[in-house]
């Protein structure tokens, strides 16, 4: 959802943005993939980590051990991490997962808005996950198309799914660095 807030703010204020990076997002009312839902109410309903996981990373991944060491999966390390809360504050109720995902399934940045961030010509990254079920990799490949030109750069991966940015950490990290450099010029 924080790239439909960044792409219409975008749109709203091209002037004030110095660049921006569309991680896994998509520019609304579109249908995540049907093997979704599964794991999204699981997660949701019933709080459910293994659920978080199918949602969240491709099956093929989380068995792969962690290099060097033999003892430890993905799995066992992205499982600790997203059980681990963030802060202090509590889990947010029912009523503000249903709203959100309301809001992501029926809000929509039509053409002419995409159209003024692409004209705007500041740097945008986009990256996509392949094997992302919450937000299928279409949705990236419609931005990309909508926001083309010299100043788009993207990151697609393989195997990634919507927790891409913790898959690929580094790669997106060195992605993002470069978008805010390519700002500076």
């Amino acid at each position: 959802m924080g790239g439909m807030i960044a792409i219409e703010l975008a749109a709203t204020a091209p002037e004030r943005v110095r660049s921006l990076s569309l991680l896994v997002t998509t520019r609304g009312a579109y249908l995540p993939h049907p093997r979704m839902w599964k794991p999204f109410l699981g997660s949701v309903l019933g709080g459910s980590m293994k659920c978080v996981m199918e949602l969240l990373y491709p099956s093929t991944i989380l068995g792969n051990p962690i290099d060097g060491r033999e003892d430890l999966s993905v799995q066992d390390v992205l499982t600790k991490y997203h059980a681990t809360p963030q802060s202090e504050n509590a889990y947010p109720p029912l009523y503000a997962l249903v709203a959100q995902g309301v809001a992501c399934l029926t809000h929509y940045v039509s053409d002419e808005r995409l159209e003024l961030v692409a004209k705007a010509g500041f740097p945008i990254l986009i990256v996509g996950g392949k094997q992302d079920i919450l937000i299928p990799p279409e949705n990236s490949v419609a931005l990309i198309e909508r926001l083309k030109g010299d100043h788009v750069r993207t990151l697609f991966f393989e195997t990634g799914g919507h927790g891409a940015f913790f898959q690929f950490a580094e790669e997106i990290a060195d992605g993002l660095a470069q978008t805010i450099e390519r700002a500076k010029l």
